[in-house]
């Protein structure tokens, strides 16, 4: 069930008419129209304020993921793992370089959170995530950190959110191009 044929059936079950609501409200009526017929969406506050006002959580007017503040944290989840990966020492940050990559992903969050379409929304934190983890790695690959490879595919596994099998694929790679000179040899078993 969508938001506005859930905003309509609360609004019938606690017997009020779109004026009623549009009221409480301080909306005009014609609000209250446009959001049961899908035409437009009201901003978390405005949300907040039918939840109150209808006596129900924000839950049964809208799915989780178009909660922002839930949207939020599952689609942001990345970059503030990402974020929190930056306190790693193998990642070579001086002080400055990573409160400058910390400060661009704040940045990212915030101004994600300005995008009121959920789905542009989740785009835009994919992007981002995929922008920082970039950065990072060529970083990491300008400053010749690279010469153990095993921070390098620690990174990619960290920006890639790999499970075990994903990473022991990207070991898989290294190996392949160890063996063809394009990297160092390693101890593939080290890290996994």
């Amino acid at each position: 069930m969508s938001f506005k044929d859930r905003l309509k059936a609360l609004r019938k079950k606690r017997g009020l008419t779109q004026q009623q609501l549009a009221y409480l409200l301080d909306v005009s009526q014609n609000a209250i129209y446009n959001w049961e017929n899908g035409k437009r969406q009201p901003k978390i506050e405005m949300i907040e304020k039918i939840s109150s006002i209808l006596k129900a959580p924000k839950t049964d007017l809208l799915d989780w993921d178009e909660i922002p503040e839930i949207h939020d944290m599952v689609y942001a989840s990345e970059l503030i793992s990402f974020k929190d990966s930056l306190k790693k020492d193998c990642y070579k940050l001086n002080e400055d370089e990573r409160k400058s990559f910390t400060e661009k992903i704040d940045n990212y969050i915030s101004s994600g959170k300005n995008i009121e379409n959920l789905s542009e929304r989740e785009v835009y934190y994919a992007n981002a995530t995929l922008v920082i983890g970039c950065e990072l790695l060529k970083h990491l690959l300008d400053l010749s950190y690279v010469n153990d490879i095993s921070i390098t595919v620690d990174l990619v596994a960290d920006f890639l959110t790999l499970n075990d099998n994903l990473k022991n694929i990207v070991w898989e790679l290294v190996e392949s191009l160890c063996g063809k000179g394009y990297a160092a040899q390693v101890d593939i078993n080290a890290d996994l």
